[in-house]
């Protein structure tokens, strides 16, 4: 369950806990309490020159977990490689225009009114499932 505070931010989402953000930046999270599945581990990040993150690393149960984005040059992100200890778990292309691919499934972005009211999830050219969103 996701409860929104406004259309660009939430107050909680049950999976995660509840947000708090800073009150200049209206979608900077400075904090989330009651923390259920975010990891507590150390991460260390690098960033672009554009101060996008590029390079995510976190140990987990003993093993290096790496998140490597990559990035065109106008700064939009093109890609997305996820693996641990040194082996690919998953990629993703970012497409544009609300579709992103990761390794055979598609995800298509239904906006209507400058507003997300769907996700549709496709394999092989067939619709696997549909999620829609209410505001």
């Amino acid at each position: 369950m996701l409860a929104f505070k406004s259309l660009i931010s939430w107050e909680n989402k049950s999976d995660v806990g509840v947000y708090s953000y800073d009150s200049p930046k209206k979608n900077a999270v400075t904090s989330i309490w009651g923390v259920q599945n975010i990891s507590k581990e150390t991460q260390h990040i690098t960033y672009n020159s554009f101060l996008q993150p590029k390079h995510i690393q976190e140990m987990v149960d003993g093993g290096l977990h790496e998140l490597e984005y990559t990035y065109d040059s106008d700064g939009q992100r093109m890609k997305a490689v996820s693996s641990v200890n040194g082996n690919t778990v998953s990629t993703k292309y970012y497409l544009g225009d609300g579709c992103e691919k990761i390794d055979g499934w598609y995800d298509h972005y239904i906006f209507v009114g400058g507003r997300m009211v769907a996700m549709v999830k496709r394999i092989a050219g067939a619709n696997i499932g549909v999620e829609l969103y209410t505001f």
